[in-house]
């Protein structure tokens, strides 16, 4: 996934106390069909949730992001080589995401520093982002689990893949869903596909994937509570096409991409699913990373990012997806790719509401309602004083959508 899709202290009451002013606002604002959301700041103690009941996403578009375990505040020195501190928690995932893929690669000899994110997440994070109806799911590499792991399990057991039965595979999708999803507190999988298999492979992962879907996502017992996804960056469809039905959308990498990449693709999975299950996505500047996407550049009306936020509203996809949430509003610039900068989230939560269908009128009355919610507050958002004319002069001199979001946040 994105370049390498490879497998606070202090101030506790004021915090919790403008969180739950915050989440109150965004609570609004999704009522009105849009996303104008509190600035991400990394809390210690889980935030007040906000009762969601009735504000999940109006159009039944996904709004999933990929959530970058090793750079949660959790996590110390854990596949990185970087000075700065991590910044970022799960309480700060935005109001509008629905599905949250949990993506975290730990290098051999640092499991141990990387434990107290994954106690955090089964114990408080899990828990927290299900009172806000979010999913979260994890993705496992096509081939080295759905095919060769199958092909290693059966070699434990004595005998090869073409021996298998459907009792075997049932046994193995068990042992898949307990270690990368119910030991975490997960809600499902993501099959992130990626190579070229032969008609051998296929013959795996088909049955592999079968065994899986009684477990998770549209065709299990449980179709409401779990989630499975199918996640590829082309249009090889040979692993797809027999079991698609299994899948609850198919995520697309078109990292760099316009929506010409968009509507080819969707053409390509027409015979499989229809536009209501596909769902594009793109990628924000990895710290490091020598891929350039470009997709969150300004003027925002000429970024990847607006592009296919209203292609995806336009054309009734099933939603779209930013990769590194951690990043949003980094460049490649050298202070930027080579350190940890916070960031308020503004192309992500922009991007919700584009996607969405929220109009200027509905974003301009929820960012005054939001700027003059915060005026009220103890040095408003975050400790950070807060002038509010002129926050709601930029608001009323807004002209998009990005434009209303910067305004606030």
């Amino acid at each position: 996934m994105g370049a390498s899709h490879v497998f606070p202290q202090g101030g506790t009451t004021v915090k919790r106390r403008i969180a739950a002013i915050a989440a109150g606002i965004a609570t609004a604002a999704m009522a009105l069909g849009g996303v104008v959301a509190p600035p991400a700041t990394a809390y210690a103690d889980e935030p007040a949730a906000a009762d969601v009941s009735s504000v999940t996403n109006p159009n039944n578009r996904h709004f999933m992001v990929y959530y970058r375990a090793w750079r949660d505040v959790t996590m110390k020195g854990v596949n990185t080589d970087l000075p700065d501190e991590n910044w970022i928690s799960m309480y700060d995932i935005p109001y509008g995401v629905d599905v949250v893929n949990v993506f975290s690669y730990v290098p051999a000899g640092q499991e141990a520093a990387a434990q107290p994110f994954y106690d955090k997440l089964k114990a408080e994070y899990a828990p927290y982002l299900h009172s806000r109806g979010i999913k979260l799911v994890r993705g496992i590499n096509y081939e080295q689990v759905t095919v060769e792991g199958f092909r290693d399990y059966m070699a434990d057991l004595g005998k090869t893949a073409d021996e298998a039965t459907e009792a075997d595979y049932d046994a193995y999708a068990l042992e898949i869903i307990d270690e990368y999803m119910t030991s975490v507190g997960l809600d499902g999988l993501d099959i992130d596909m990626e190579t070229y298999p032969t008609d051998a492979d296929v013959a795996i992962s088909d049955n592999v994937i079968r065994a899986l879907s009684k477990h998770i996502g549209p065709k299990s017992d449980d179709p409401d509570g779990t989630m499975f996804l199918y996640d590829t960056n082309g249009s090889n469809t040979k692993p797809f096409a027999n079991v698609a039905d299994c899948f609850d959308y198919v995520a697309y990498q078109q990292y760099g991409s316009t929506s010409t990449r968009t509507a080819g693709a969707v053409a390509d999975y027409s015979p499989y699913i229809g536009a209501d299950k596909f769902v594009p996505g793109l990628a924000f500047p990895e710290e490091g990373d020598h891929n350039r996407w470009y997709d969150a550049t300004e003027p925002y009306t000429d970024s990847h990012i607006y592009d296919i936020a209203s292609y995806v509203r336009d054309n009734g996809l099933g939603g779209m997806f930013l990769y590194a949430l951690d990043r949003d509003g980094r460049t490649y610039e050298a202070e930027d790719w080579s350190h940890i900068v916070p960031s308020n989230l503004l192309w992500t939560k922009t991007a919700i509401a584009e996607s969405q269908d929220m109009t200027m009128e509905q974003a301009k009355a929820a960012a005054n309602h939001y700027i003059e919610r915060m005026s009220l507050t103890e040095e408003g958002a975050a400790g950070v004083a807060l002038n509010a004319e002129d926050a709601l002069e930029a608001v009323e001199q807004a002209t998009n959508l990005y434009e209303v979001n910067k305004a606030v946040l």
